[in-house]
C-alpha cells in the first residue's frame, strides 16, 4: 500500500470512524423511541437533526489536528526520499528550504474543510433518511404489520445508508467512506506534487516521468513509465500537461488515479519496466482485463462491505441476521472465485468496515489493528500514530515470503531450524498460505483467510531463512505453529488450538522477554 494511501485509512478508521459510528447508533435509537412513542413523531423528527449536527460539531473539532498529523508523517517521509535523490544524482547542496511542514499544513486545513462539509451533508442527510424510515416504520406498526418484521425492516434501511450523503440539488448519492477516500487521495495528491514541483525548481529539473502498472486505466496506460516536461519547452520530450490530461479530473493525478511522477535526470533515472508480458502468462489476462477484472472485485468488496454493516446493526438492535450472513457468506465465496479465477490477490481491507464499532474491533475510539498467529492480537494504537496500525511493513514481508521459490524457502528454513523438509512445508502453507476461519477485525463474524501478518513471525521466518542471528525463540514458533496445525486437525477452532499449543510452546510471550531484555 502507498504511504499516500494509507492516509485514507488513518483519517477514516480515526476520528471519522467514530462519527459514522455515533450517527448510527443515535439515528436507530431515535428510531426504537419513534416507534414505541408515534405521538412523539414530529419532536422526534427535530430532535434528528439537533442530535445529528451535535454529534458532527464535537467531532468537527477533532479534524484539523488528526489530518495535519496524518499529512505531516506522510510529506516528510516524501520530502526525505525526494532530497536523498537528487543529492545522488548532483551531491549535496546547502540551504534547501523546509517547505514539507507548510504544504502539508496548508493540505491539513484543505482536508479538514472538505470533511467539514462532507460531514454536515451526512448528518443532514441522515435526518432526513430516519424521517422516512420512521413514517414508513410507524404507519405499517399501525396498519397492524408484525412489529418485529416492521422493525427489522427499518434497521436495515438505515444501515443501508448509514454512510449516505446525497447532495438534494443534483440528487446524487454519495458513500462517505468513498468521498472521504477520493478527497483524501485528492489532497495528498496536490500536496505531494506542491512539493515536488517546488524540490525541482530549487534543483532546476524540469523533466519527471510517471509510474506504471499493470492494470492501468487504459487510457492511462498510454502515457504510464514515460517522460515528460513540466514546462513544454523540452524538444526532447512531450509536455506533461497535453500528453497527461495533469490538472484535470480524468488526467494523471486526477480521480482515482494512482500514478505518481517522480523527478527525471538523464543518464541516472531508470524508467519502470512497461513490458507486462509474465504477468499476462501469469494471469492470463491483457492489462486492459485485468483492470476490468480488478474494478469487478471493487463492486464485490462494496457489496460486502453493506452486507456487514447490516449484520452489524441488526444485531446492536438484538434481532435475527441469519439472513444477511448467509448473504455475507455467498458473497464471499463470489470474491474468492472471482479472485481465483483472475489470479487477482484477495484485498481483505477492502471487505473491512469503515464507520461501525463493535465489542472486539473498535473500543473508545482506539482500534484494535492486526491479528496474527493463528488468534486475535489486539494492539490498540491511537488514531495517527504509523507505529502499531496495521502492519503494512509486516505485510510486505509476508508477500515477498509468499511469492519466493517455495521449494528453495522450506529447504533453507529446514537446514537452519533442524526440523525435516516435511515439517517445514506444512508450517510454511500453515502460517503463510491455508485460509483458516478467524475472527474479522470489525466484529461482523468468521471469515475464511489467510492470517494477518505478524512482524516477530516474519522477522523470525527470515531469520530461519538466511541461518544469520537465529534466536531461541524462532524456533519455539515453528514448533508451535506446528502444534497447532495438529490440533486444527483434530478438529480445533484456531482460538483453541492456538491456547493450548501456548501450553507447551508460547511464543509471544518468549518475544516479549527478548524485547524486554533490550533486542530488536
Amino acid at each position: 500500500m502507498d504511504y499516500f494511501d494509507f492516509l485514507a485509512y488513518l483519517i477514516m478508521s480515526g476520528v471519522q470512524e467514530k462519527l459514522v459510528a455515533e450517527l448510527g447508533q443515535k439515528m436507530i435509537e431515535l428510531f426504537e423511541r419513534g416507534i414505541e412513542n408515534p405521538d412523539r413523531f414530529a419532536s422526534l423528527t427535530k430532535l434528528s437533526k439537533v442530535e445529528a449536527m451535535r454529534i458532527v460539531a464535537n467531532y468537527n473539532k477533532d479534524l484539523p489536528t488528526a489530518t495535519l498529523r496524518a499529512f505531516t508523517q506522510a510529506l516528510e517521509r516524501e520530502d526525505e526520499q525526494l532530497n536523498k535523490l537528487f543529492e545522488n544524482a548532483f551531491g549535496k547542496r546547502e540551504g534547501l528550504s523546509n517547505i514539507a511542514n507548510n504544504i502539508a499544513n496548508n493540505a491539513a486545513i484543505g482536508m479538514s474543510e472538505i470533511m467539514r462539509r462532507q460531514n454536515i451533508a451526512l448528518a443532514d442527510t441522515q435526518a432526513d433518511i430516519w424521517y422516512r424510515v420512521t413514517a414508513e416504520a410507524i404507519l405499517r406498526d399501525q396498519s397492524g404489520e408484525a412489529r418485529k418484521d416492521v422493525i427489522e425492516r427499518a434497521v436495515r434501511q438505515l444501515a443501508r445508508n448509514s454512510l449516505t450523503t446525497i447532495d438534494y440539488k443534483s440528487g446524487r448519492q454519495t458513500q462517505i467512506d468513498s468521498a472521504i477516500k477520493r478527497h483524501v487521495f485528492t489532497q495528498a495528491n496536490q500536496a505531494r506534487n506542491r512539493l515536488l514541483f517546488y524540490r525541482m525548481d530549487e534543483w532546476e529539473c524540469d523533466l519527471v516521468f510517471t509510474s506504471a502498472h499493470y492494470g492501468a486505466r487504459p487510457d492511462h496506460a498510454e502515457w504510464q513509465g514515460k517522460v515528460y516536461s513540466r514546462s513544454g519547452k523540452s524538444k526532447k520530450y512531450p509536455s506533461l500537461v497535453e500528453a497527461t490530461g495533469y490538472g484535470t479530473v480524468t488526467g494523471l493525478c486526477g480521480a482515482n488515479c494512482r500514478h505518481t511522477m517522480t523527478p527525471y535526470v538523464e543518464g541516472y533515472s531508470k524508467l519502470p519496466n512497461t513490458d507486462y508480458s509474465s504477468q499476462e502468462r501469469l494471469t492470463g489476462l491483457s492489462s486492459d482485463e485485468y483492470y476490468k477484472a480488478t474494478q469487478k472485485q471493487r463492486r464485490l468488496e462494496r457489496d460486502i462491505r453493506q452486507t456487514k454493516r447490516e449484520i452489524k446493526a441488526l444485531e446492536d438492535m438484538g434481532l435475527d441476521a441469519t439472513k444477511e450472513k448467509r448473504n455475507l457468506r455467498k458473497q464471499q465465496a463470489k470474491v474468492r472465485r472471482h479472485v481465483k479465477q483472475n489470479k487477482l490477490v484477495r484485498d481483505y481491507d477492502r471487505e473491512r468496515l469503515w464507520g461501525v464499532r463493535s465489542s472486539r474491533g473498535y473500543k473508545s475510539g482506539k482500534l484494535i489493528v492486526r491479528q496474527s498467529g493463528a488468534t486475535l492480537e489486539t494492539i490498540i494504537s491511537e488514531y495517527g500514530n504509523i507505529e502499531g496500525m496495521i502492519d503494512l511493513e509486516a505485510e510486505e514481508i509476508y508477500e515477498k515470503i509468499r511469492n519466493r521459490n517455495r521449494v528453495k524457502e522450506i529447504k533453507a528454513v529446514a537446514k537452519h531450524s533442524k526440523l525435516t523438509e516435511e515439517e517445514v512445508g506444512k508450517i510454511f502453507n500453515h502460517v503463510f498460505i491455508t485460509e483458516h476461519w478467524i475472527s474479522e477485525l470489525d466484529g461482523s463474524g468468521l471469515e475464511l483467510r489467510p492470517f494477518y501478518a505478524d512482524m516477530p513471525m516474519a522477522e523470525s521466518w527470515e531469520r530461519l531463512r538466511t541461518g544469520i542471528n537465529i534466536q531461541e525463540h524462532d524456533i519455539l514458533m515453528l514448533k508451535h505453529e506446528l502444534l497447532e496445525l495438529e490440533y486444527m486437525k483434530k478438529g480445533m477452532s484456531t482460538n483453541a488450538a492456538h491456547e493450548l499449543a501456548n501450553e507447551k510452546y508460547n511464543y509471544q510471550l518468549a518475544v516479549k522477554e527478548w524485547e524486554n531484555n533490550g533486542n530488536r
